[in-house]
C-alpha cells in the first residue's frame, strides 16, 4: 500500500480516537466549573497528580504497534504478540492500581492537597479505578490500530466518550452541587469500562486468545521501546505536577487557569501526534521503504 493512501486511511480515524476523549474532557471540566468554579481546582490538582502514574504506565506499552506491523502478515506471530504482551499488560495494571493507592494514602500529607483536603483524597480514590483500565486500553488500541483496524477504534472511542457525557448530563440533573463533584470524577472510570468492553468485544471477533502466555521476548521489546518513550513524557508530566503543587500552595484559582491552557494546546498536538503514530507504523509495517519516507 503506498504511503499516501495508508494516510488517507489511517489519518482520521487516528486523529478521531485522540479528539474525542479530549472533547469528553473539555466538556466535563466545563460543567464542574458551570456548577461550582472552586471544584475545577481540585479536580486538576488530583489529575496534575495522577498524569505522572498513568502516562507512564500506559505509555510503557506504545511501542505495542510497532512490533504488531512489523509482523503484519504473520497471522499466528500476531496471535503470540496479543497473549504475551495482554500478560504484560495485566501486571502493569496491578502495579498501577497499587500504586495509585499508595498516592491516595499518603496525599493527605502533600502541601498543595490542602487546598481540599476533606475532598481531594475521595477524589483521587475514585480516579484510581480507572488507571488500570487505561493501561488494558492503551494495549488494546494500539494493538488493534495496528492491525488494521483504527476505524473500529475510533467508532469505540467516540461511542464511549458520548455515553460518558451523557452519564455526566445525569449526574448533574440528580446530584446536589456539593456532591456532583465526585460524581464527575467518576466520568474517567465510567469511559475506560465502556472503551474496555467494546475493544474486549473487537479482540473476541477478531477470534484473540486471551490465555496469559508469558514471553521473555515480547516483554523485553515492548517494555524496552516503549520504556524510553514513556520515562520522557512522565518527566514531563513530573514538571507539571510540580508546577501544579506550587500554584496550590501560591493561589489555588490558578490551577483552573493552568487546565484551561494545557486543554487548548493539547487540542493543537492531536493531529500531530495522530499523524507521527500513523507514520511510525507505516514504516514498521513497510521497512524495505524507509530510507525513501525518511527522505
Amino acid at each position: 500500500m503506498g504511503y499516501e493512501v495508508y494516510m488517507k486511511r489511517t489519518f482520521i480515524p487516528f486523529t478521531t480516537s485522540r479528539l474525542m476523549p479530549y472533547c469528553g474532557i473539555t466538556v466535563l471540566l466545563a460543567v464542574v466549573a458551570h456548577n461550582r468554579a472552586s471544584d475545577l481546582e481540585l479536580i486538576a490538582y488530583v489529575l496534575a497528580i495522577y498524569s505522572v502514574l498513568s502516562v507512564t504506565a500506559s505509555m510503557m506499552l506504545a511501542a505495542t504497534g510497532n512490533l504488531v506491523a512489523e509482523h503484519s502478515d504473520n497471522t499466528q506471530e500476531k496471535s503470540l504478540l496479543f497473549r504475551g504482551g495482554f500478560s504484560i499488560v495485566l501486571l502493569l495494571a496491578l502495579v498501577s492500581l497499587a500504586l495509585g493507592l499508595l498516592i491516595v494514602s499518603l496525599m493527605v500529607h502533600l502541601p498543595g492537597a490542602q487546598i481540599g483536603v476533606s475532598k481531594i483524597p475521595g477524589l483521587a480514590a475514585i480516579y484510581v479505578a480507572a488507571i488500570p483500565l487505561l493501561v488494558i486500553n492503551t494495549f488494546l488500541q494500539f494493538y488493534h490500530e495496528a492491525c488494521g483496524e483504527a476505524h473500529a477504534c475510533s467508532k469505540l472511542k467516540a461511542g464511549s466518550t458520548v455515553l460518558s457525557l451523557c452519564y455526566i448530563a445525569v449526574a448533574y440533573s440528580v446530584a446536589g452541587a456539593e456532591d456532583f463533584i465526585d460524581w464527575a470524577m467518576g466520568y474517567f472510570f465510567c469511559g475506560e469500562l465502556l472503551l474496555l468492553l467494546g475493544l474486549l468485544k473487537l479482540s473476541c471477533q477478531r477470534g484473540l486468545s486471551f490465555c496469559p502466555r508469558y514471553c521473555a521476548l515480547t516483554a523485553r521489546n515492548i517494555l524496552t521501546l516503549g520504556l524510553p518513550i514513556a520515562l520522557g513524557l512522565a518527566g514531563q508530566k513530573l514538571y507539571f505536577y510540580l508546577l501544579n503543587e506550587k500554584l496550590a500552595m501560591v493561589l489555588p484559582a490558578l490551577l483552573a487557569q493552568l487546565s484551561v491552557c494545557m486543554s487548548g494546546l493539547g487540542l493543537l498536538m492531536i493531529p500531530i501526534i495522530a499523524y507521527c503514530q500513523a507514520h511510525s507504523l507505516y514504516v514498521s509495517s513497510y521497512r524495505q521503504n524507509r530510507s525513501i519516507l525518511y527522505l
